[in-house]
């Protein structure tokens, strides 16, 4: 992830362009809500994405998957 550019600084909405199952439209709601980069989905509440319309706990994780691997921490049990 890290040859892509990406870091904890990175916003939702360029992260878009990189996840599949994360459109441009989703992204923006997650930043509406607050979390607008990588940074912030790795310190979001458990419930602060899927609050998120069209966030299911799938794409949650694999949010925090992905926010795992680009900033380079170990991967959480999401349990």
């Amino acid at each position: 992830m890290r040859s892509d550019g990406l870091d904890a600084t990175t916003d939702v909405v360029t992260l878009a362009d990189h996840v599949d199952g994360l459109g441009e439209s989703v992204a923006r709601r997650i930043d509406d809500k607050g979390i607008e980069t990588v940074a912030d989905i790795l310190i979001a509440d458990e419930g602060a994405l899927t609050d998120v319309p069209y966030v299911s706990e799938t794409r949650a994780d694999l949010l925090r998957e992905t926010a795992d691997a680009i900033v380079d921490v170990e991967p959480r049990d999401v349990d």
